[in-house]
């Protein structure tokens, strides 16, 4: 190892704890003084979204940190150039478009839950006023386990970061996990989302000037020369085409399902706030993945990117493929050369993913708490926000717990972006008033019922004779993240199922004289019965 390499170790994961502390304890100091300030609301309706107070400039960062995290460094990078399961430049045009597009569902329909629910918290509040208790519950819990995965994977994400780009010993990995995952508790404990997204401005603007002076940099140094015909496997491929219903799926399902995002719905001050701020969050999270891929692509093409040839080996270094554009543009005779570029830069880009890791974190942290308090906000009782701090502990700590035992989560977030694909369409469905007489709780969930078993029968053609049911399903739930067809079964058996039920219902009800079936009216929500106070 390089003398550059051993202080790039030595100096770069001491500067990144850092810069997670000082964001911790500025993060502490703002969540102080918005507590202590004249006039604070200590509701649990403001604890848990700050409900109708946020300026456009916060939601705008807010709604940025639900999409952009540490993972944004190595995760595009490895999906896009690993010679066995990439997906070649379709696959990063499908990771660029589908990492900043599904927050413009929040721009789209947040104003309709901003009017018929104005005292909700979550988008499960919304699914039980509209769908009934049954389907609610459903969604709660698909909201809570894909939120959970979804956190473990980027605590995991910034894990990997240190190791691969900084060099920190793999039996050493808990170090981040734990500092990533603690230090946001801190702040959003003493003043909930209003706290996070405080802190959240700082962190992300911090990380875009770091992009910014990156950006420059490669414009400067990075001449690429004559490149030979594009390899086959970052061409079109079925991986790439396929990424384009199977991650488009997942990472939309997973931003509908998350309360991470539509919390930030609530807190807006206003729906043009909203609007405004999810057109301008979705070009910033695109640009920023575009960025990270479109040089991770560039070192594939150049052949900087080493692979074994063997799908069971773990030798590539497909993960850090944008450094290796940085180190192809560093002289090698530079002092501060290493195998991931400058040491300086390495180390400020890594500076930046702890940052926006902590943007991404206390906004699932909050998000979790979120959806099981809205649980609790029925008839005839509040919860105090004591029981909401509990509850951020007592959910969060597993988490972290989890994500440094070594568990999957990537492949636990991929069977819960599944599942919850067959939860998009039926809700979507419910937001529309001319479908008012035909999505109901029972249609719903006849369709989901009827898209998963589907999914199963998929699974079950993929049985072969050295394949068993039970390991073509776990191959189509946990691994399909570049597999079109369970997804697009998903989407269209939950849609259909849910109409020809709907049909079924409302014909019988005809015949029959039986009054058909409606949307229920906004005043009639559960979450209006019971103002927080």
């Amino acid at each position: 190892m390089s003398d550059a390499s051993v202080d790039l170790f030595r100096i770069g994961v001491p500067m990144c704890y850092t810069i997670a502390v000082i964001f911790g304890v500025f993060g502490v100091y703002l969540a102080y003084y918005s507590y202590n300030a004249k006039n604070a609301d200590h509701s649990i309706s403001y604890y848990l979204t700050a409900r109708n107070t946020q300026p456009m400039l916060l939601v705008i960062w807010g709604l940025f940190g639900t999409a952009v995290g540490a993972g944004v460094i190595n995760n595009p990078a490895a999906f896009i150039t690993d010679y066995h399961t990439g997906a070649g430049y379709l696959g990063m045009v499908a990771m660029c478009v589908f990492t900043g597009l599904p927050l413009l569902l929040a721009g789209i329909l947040g104003p309709t839950f901003r009017s018929k629910l104005p005292q909700a918290t979550s988008i499960a509040a919304f699914a039980k006023w509209r769908f009934g208790a049954e389907f609610g519950i459903l969604v709660t819990i698909v909201s809570l386990i894909t939120m959970a995965t979804t956190l473990a994977t980027e605590l995991q994400s910034l894990s990997n970061m240190y190791i691969q780009v900084l060099g920190l010993p793999f039996e050493k990995r808990s170090g981040p996990i734990i500092c990533a995952g603690t230090i946001p508790l801190l702040y959003i404990l003493m003043n909930g989302l209003s706290a996070s997204m405080s802190s959240v401005q700082f962190q992300s603007l911090f990380a875009m000037l770091i992009f910014m002076l990156t950006l420059l940099y490669l414009g400067a140094v990075f001449r690429p020369g004559d490149m030979d015909v594009i390899p086959a496997y970052l061409d079109t491929t079925a991986k790439g085409q396929a990424s384009f219903i199977s991650l488009g799926s997942q990472l939309t399902s997973s931003a509908m399902f998350s309360d991470a995002m539509w919390q930030l719905v609530w807190s807006a001050q206003s729906d043009a706030t909203i609007r405004i701020s999810s057109s301008v969050a979705c070009i910033l999270a695109s640009s920023v993945t575009f960025i990270f891929s479109i040089f991770s692509f560039l070192a594939g093409w150049l052949g900087l990117v080493t692979h074994s040839w063997d799908a069971t080996s773990s030798t590539s270094n497909s993960g850090i493929a944008f450094f290796q554009a940085l180190r192809m543009a560093t002289p090698k005779n530079d002092p501060q050369f290493t195998p991931v570029g400058p040491a300086w830069l390495a180390t400020l880009i890594c500076m930046a993913g702890t940052a926006l890791n902590a943007s991404f974190v206390s906004a699932y942290q909050v998000g979790l708490v979120n959806t099981i308090t809205s649980v609790v906000l029925v008839r005839g009782f509040c919860p105090s926000t004591h029981l909401a701090r509990f509850i951020l502990l007592a959910v969060n700590i597993p988490i972290i717990v989890a994500s440094v035992a070594l568990i999957d989560v990537a492949a636990w977030a991929c069977c819960a972006r599944l599942i919850a694909t067959c939860f998009l369409a039926p809700t979507l469905m419910g937001m529309l008033e001319s479908l008012d007489k035909i999505a109901t709780g029972a249609s719903a969930i006849f369709g989901v019922l009827s898209s998963l078993l589907c999914v199963f029968i998929y699974a079950w053609t993929k049985v072969t004779e050295k394949k068993e049911l039970s390991s073509s399903a776990y191959d189509v739930f946990f691994h399909s993240k570049t597999v079109w067809q369970p997804h697009a079964i998903a989407l269209i058996v939950s849609a259909v199922g849910m109409l020809l039920y709907a049909l079924v219902d409302i014909g019988v009800r005809s015949m029959y004289g039986w009054t058909l079936p409606d949307a229920p009216k906004p005043e009639e929500s559960p979450a209006e019965d019971k103002k927080p106070e």
